[in-house]
């Protein structure tokens, strides 16, 4: 991590939302120590599958717990955290991009994220960007995640 790349990724044991809690939480404390960077590639597997784990496991019965649950998709401050700390062209925005628009949709997207999209100059050109090859036609669009047609 120290010479800018890091082997391997990080090994996390949660599932859907405190996967991706965990994950962004590594971000930040690498970033404390000005290796956020290089963690980024780190960060990118068990991410992926977090934010895939909803579409992978949706019969699976959820254990309660008695703190409320961190949401199960990316939020708005996962993206304000993913674009301080990676590269522009970065995969890990790519995918955080991708995962919100694919948990929240071509609509409900532009309303869940209206602060980072107000906020974070990038992430509203890189949405804009899934938007537009996400489009299909009038009522249809493919969801970058699934790679399924939904419609709007």
């Amino acid at each position: 991590m120290l010479r800018g790349s890091f082997a391997g990724s990080l090994q996390v044991q949660e599932t859907s939302g405190e996967a991706i809690k965990r994950c962004i939480e590594f971000l930040e404390y690498a970033d404390k120590y000005g290796l956020g960077a290089a963690t980024c590639e780190a960060v990118y597997e068990p991410l992926r599958n977090a934010v895939l784990e909803p579409y992978m496991a949706q019969n699976r019965k959820v254990p309660k717990s008695v703190a409320k649950p961190r949401s199960t998709t990316i939020t708005p401050d996962d993206i304000k955290t993913v674009y301080r700390i990676a590269a522009n062209g970065s995969p890990l925005r790519t995918l955080v991009t991708q995962g919100a628009l694919s948990a929240h949709g071509i609509k409900e997207c532009i309303v869940c994220f209206r602060y980072p999209i107000a906020e974070v100059p990038e992430f509203a050109a890189d949405l804009l960007a899934h938007f537009c090859t996400s489009l299909k036609s009038r009522q249809k669009w493919i969801d970058p995640t699934t790679r399924l047609m939904k419609f709007t």
